[in-house]
Order: structure tokens, then sequence, then C-alpha cells
């Protein structure tokens, strides 16, 4: 007779409030951190970034279009959640190690990469992704890229500048 796959319990989930009476350090950033130094930390990750089997990963990532922000931002988080580092020491963290990552696809010779998470993929990239979702049978995608170019600018002055006026 095969067993059923279990229904999940609604009950079987924490109590509200329960994180504030739980024992005080369960979890690894409820510790000191390992790394207070920034030139600790710093080295840390890039001896971790440089290993062999990441930095094969790191160039396929960033030639497959993923910002490097977003790189930094899951390595400094995944550290903070192991204890590794403070909130404070990754944000003291984040431009060293966006160089560290820039140089590497430098050193790469990956021409075109992404830096920001709000940059927008440059023109052959969308024109690429554009022709393949057309092909891939998805009605409409062309037109509304195009739609899309023609109508969306970014603002000019930027989200604090002065707004332009209707005409």
């Amino acid at each position: 007779m095969a067993k059923r796959p279990q229904e999940p319990n609604d009950f079987d989930r924490p109590i509200p409030g329960q994180s504030l009476t739980d024992e005080p350090g369960n979890y690894p950033w409820e510790h000191p951190p390992q790394y207070t130094d920034l030139r600790e930390a710093r080295d840390r990750i890039f001896q971790g970034i440089t290993k062999p089997e990441n930095v094969k990963q790191l160039i396929t990532m960033l030639a497959s279009d993923v910002p490097v922000e977003a790189i930094v931002r899951t390595v400094l988080f995944a550290g903070f959640t192991e204890g590794k580092w403070s909130v404070d020491m990754a944000t003291l963290l984040a431009p060293v190690v966006l160089v560290q990552i820039v140089g590497i696809a430098k050193a790469a010779k990956i021409e075109k990469f992404r830096i920001l998470l709000d940059e927008q993929p440059d023109d052959d990239f969308t024109e690429a992704m554009v022709n393949v979702s057309a092909d891939t049978g998805v009605k409409g995608v062309k037109e509304a890229a195009k739609l899309i170019k023609e109508k969306v600018q970014a603002p000019s002055g930027g989200l604090m500048g002065q707004p332009e006026e209707k005409k």
C-alpha cells in the first residue's frame, strides 16, 4: 500500500510573537560576527570568489547579463546569514566587492556586463530577447517591445530633479 503525501497542517507554524520569547542566540547572526575588520572580510570574500569553480560560475553569470550588484548582494547576504559579518560591515563591503567582481570581469575580457540592478540591458541584448521570444511563439512581444521603446523614457533629471513641464 503506497503512502499518501501528508497534507500540510495549518497549525504547524510559529506562534505570533514566538521569536520574541525564544532563547537568544539560535541563529548565526545573533552572535558576534566572525570578521570585524574590513580588510579581513574583504580578503576572505576575495579568496572565496577567486576559487576556480567560483570564478567559472561568476563569469557565466556576468556573461549571461546578471548584474554585478545582484551578485554582490547575494555574497554579502550569505555572509551575514552565516554570521561572517554584521549588516553594517556588509554595507561597507558592498563597493569593495563590486570593484573586485568588476575586476574579475575585466580580467576575463567580458566586453559587456551590467553593473547595477536597475540598469537596462543594451539594445543588442533586448533585440536578441525579442527575436527569441518571437521565435518561440509568444504573440505580440515584438510589437510590445517597440511600443515600450517609443513611449517609455527615463526622466531626464532623475528622481530628485525638476519635474518636466507638460507642453
